[in-house]
């Protein structure tokens, strides 16, 4: 649920979450937040089986890496998770402090 996802950001560090816009206990959107809240820099996918238009306008909002809508194929999901995790070490490779080997 949206409670437990927000212990486990706080306790963690976190590359990417994966929310569903439906969740017990608290909605997608306010997730969100309370996570863009805690890093700014995390990759969030979200995954939803209804999306209306307002939700739609409000998630592109958000700075979000990707909403895939169900059904979706798991591959969908995990080329997405592989994607970001390309794209992270490529950023972490180019961070200050970090030199390639000639």
């Amino acid at each position: 649920n949206g409670e437990q996802a927000v212990q486990i950001l706080n306790q963690h560090h976190c590359s990417i979450a994966i929310f569903d816009l439906n969740l017990a206990g608290t909605s997608g959107l306010s997730l969100i937040k309370k996570a863009r809240l805690l890093d700014p820099a995390l990759r969030i996918i979200v995954i939803t089986g209804l999306l209306s238009p307002d939700d739609e306008t409000t998630l592109n909002s958000m700075n979000l890496t990707a909403i895939l809508s169900k059904p979706f194929k798991k591959e969908a999901l995990q080329n997405e998770v592989l994607a970001q995790l390309k794209a992270g070490k490529r950023q972490s490779d180019q961070s200050p402090g970090v030199h390639p080997e000639p």
